[in-house]
């Protein structure tokens, strides 16, 4: 066998910073470059454009502002040679504050145990949807070799990497119908607040499921496989107590009457059949769902329509429940 030889295998050498960028603002000019931009996104599995230098907040100025482009929201990178301090953390807040930032992304050479603990704590406490990462650039050489950045992720949204690497690895429809869930899900965190809705993670199924309590649940569904003959989205009430499920959605639908007057303009479909051990109230509503032009109108259509069918359905159910 022909084993290569301890001198045929180039040590890995690190390399001062300064020696390929003098200043952070040189390293953020060369950061800031599309193709650079694009191979850091890569790294912490984001896709990022269309970068701006130096954008202001207030008396201050962003390091590099730019899109997150899968995400279609404003992310915010702030770069700092040498070791994490609590100047930097304050200026990266005040700008993700300021530029309404909803990718979050600190760089530097070394993390300080305290600051990755508060990257990791932001994540722990901001919604799901806004993202902080903690990132440590290494530059790297073999013998006379060119330079080469490294960056290595120290902190990161939970299950972030993992998330990534699974729809990484979807079919074309469920990574479709994951985007859709997820956009659908962002969608009522941002504009349904109020909902109390307890939403699922987002999934790659043509459903996503929320509980109301009372042994009933509540579907959002969109058949999103490009099926042309499925185009549409639909809200849907579920009963299901097993053996008894039929029983309970006869008392449901009992009140019929009472469920529909108030909510006038939903369809109601109700669709009870004592051979099977779930039944359902649904509205429906005819679009294609592969159109992201149109997503906001269905998400808006989809969040409108289970709010007004919870309050219609929840109050009897409860009674129903609980005579």
């Amino acid at each position: 066998m022909n084993m290569k030889t301890c001198a045929e295998i180039g040590v890995l050498e690190s390399v001062e910073i300064t020696e390929m960028w003098r200043l952070e603002t040189a390293f953020s000019d060369w950061l800031a470059e599309p193709d650079n931009l694009e191979l850091f996104g890569e790294k912490i599995g984001l896709k990022l454009a269309e970068s701006e230098r130096e954008v202001g907040v207030g008396k201050f100025f962003a390091d590099i502002h730019c899109r997150d482009v899968e995400n279609d929201c404003v992310a915010v990178i702030e770069n700092q040679f040498g070791q994490t301090n609590h100047d930097h953390l304050g200026k990266l807040l005040t700008y993700a504050a300021g530029l309404e930032a909803v990718t979050v992304v600190w760089i530097a050479e070394d993390f300080r145990f305290e600051h990755r603990q508060s990257m990791d704590w932001l994540n722990e406490i901001s919604r799901p949807d806004i993202h902080f990462f903690g990132v440590e650039i290494k530059l790297r050489k073999i013998g006379d070799s060119a330079i080469a950045p490294d960056f290595v992720v120290v902190s990161e949204p939970n299950d972030w990497a993992r998330t990534m690497r699974t729809v990484a690895n979807l079919s074309e429809k469920d990574r479709a119908q994951y985007e859709y869930w997820t956009a659908f899900q962002d969608f009522c965190r941002s504009r349904h607040e109020g909902l109390g809705l307890n939403l699922s993670k987002p999934c790659t199924m043509d459903w996503m499921y929320f509980p109301l309590g009372h042994g009933v649940s509540g579907i959002a569904h969109g058949n999103i496989a490009l099926r042309p003959r499925k185009n549409l989205i639909k809200a849907i009430i579920l009963v299901d107590h097993k053996k008894n499920s039929y029983e309970h959605f006869q008392q449901l639908e009992s009140h019929k009457e009472q469920i529909e007057s108030n909510v006038p303009n939903l369809s109601f479909q109700w669709n009870g059949n004592p051979e099977k051990t779930i039944q359902t109230l649904s509205v429906s509503k005819d679009c294609n769902p592969s159109d992201k032009n149109d997503w906001r109108n269905q998400h808006q259509w989809l969040a409108d329509s289970i709010a007004r069918m919870r309050e219609a359905v929840y109050p009897v159910v409860k009674k129903i429940a609980n005579p």
